[in-house]
């Protein structure tokens, strides 16, 4: 009997095994960095109403000497009946290893480009580029607030 239940256990587990997201998203984000597929929007088709995309925008390095890939990344779902987004910013070592990441509320708030350890934001709707610079270290926090407006994200580790 607990043999039985032991396969039945190990099959059901094989069947129903589901997709480990976080798994596959940190394994998308270090083939971007991998491959140098620098400021290339790049998609992958999970299934029918699921994809990632990201771009990986190159590397950061600070005063302090350490070094940052950031990449751009959305988990988009539901694309068939009511598209949902999932947006963040994630950084890694010069090994490849996870460090944080910024959750953002929309695909808009994802910045485009990195010059001179700087973040480049370009907001629909808002007149000004939003500068974030990176030379000091990784912030607890950012705004992307637009005019007077503020908008803060924490980095979560």
């Amino acid at each position: 009997m607990k043999i039985f239940l032991f396969l039945l256990v190990l099959k059901t587990s094989i069947l129903f095994n589901p997709f480990d997201y976080k798994y596959e998203e940190n394994k998308f984000n270090k083939t971007l960095v991998l491959n140098g597929l620098k400021g290339k929007l790049i998609k992958k088709k999970i299934n029918d109403s699921e994809r990632f995309q990201g771009r990986y925008l190159g590397r950061m390095k600070t005063k302090s000497g350490q070094e940052y890939d950031v990449i751009s990344f959305s988990y988009l779902f539901n694309l068939k009946n009511s598209p949902t987004a999932e947006s963040h910013i994630f950084f890694y070592d010069k090994q490849h290893l996870y460090v944080g990441s910024y959750h953002l509320n929309s695909t808009d708030e994802l910045p485009q480009r990195i010059i001179q350890n700087k973040l480049y934001f370009e907001i629909p709707g808002c007149k000004n580029k939003i500068i974030i610079d990176f030379s000091k270290g990784i912030n607890p926090a950012i705004n992307l607030g637009c005019g007077n407006e503020n908008n803060y994200y924490e980095f979560q580790k």
